[in-house]
């Protein structure tokens, strides 16, 4: 009986632990991308990320307000985020499904135009 019991234990968690380590193991569907924002200028710390889930981290480094979103090249905002003040940060999460180029843009009234955006390639993201 003790035996029994013992195998049933050992049996639980090497399966427990198959599980942890599998989990461990595959790839995050969350791409985090490192955002800095400063007078006319939008600086991306990865240009090039798979499709899924983005996690854009964004920090303002500059002296005005800035705000943040993402368009595809159909000219629709993905996402957005409101103005973030000097020396702030904030997160903007977005889900890309597809491939494709993006842009990520300041979209205060003239900030673009000076040149506040950058471009975002994605790639469709690989099977394991």
């Amino acid at each position: 009986m003790r035996r029994a019991a013992l195998l049933l234990g050992l049996t639980l968690a090497v399966g427990a632990l198959s599980a942890a380590a599998a989990a461990l193991g595959s790839p995050s569907r969350t791409t985090a991308v490192g955002v800095g924002e400063r007078e006319w200028r939008v600086s991306l710390y990865r240009t090039r990320v798979p499709t899924g889930i983005l996690k854009l981290n964004v920090h303002n480094y500059g002296e005005d307000g800035h705000d943040l979103a993402l368009r595809n090249r159909d000219g629709r905002v993905l996402a957005a985020i409101p103005e973030i003040s000097p020396g702030e940060g904030d997160t903007l999460r977005v889900r890309v499904r597809r491939s494709g180029h993006y842009v990520v843009f300041c979209s205060l009234e003239g900030h673009e135009a000076k040149g506040m955006r950058s471009r975002l390639v994605v790639v469709k993201r690989k099977r394991r």
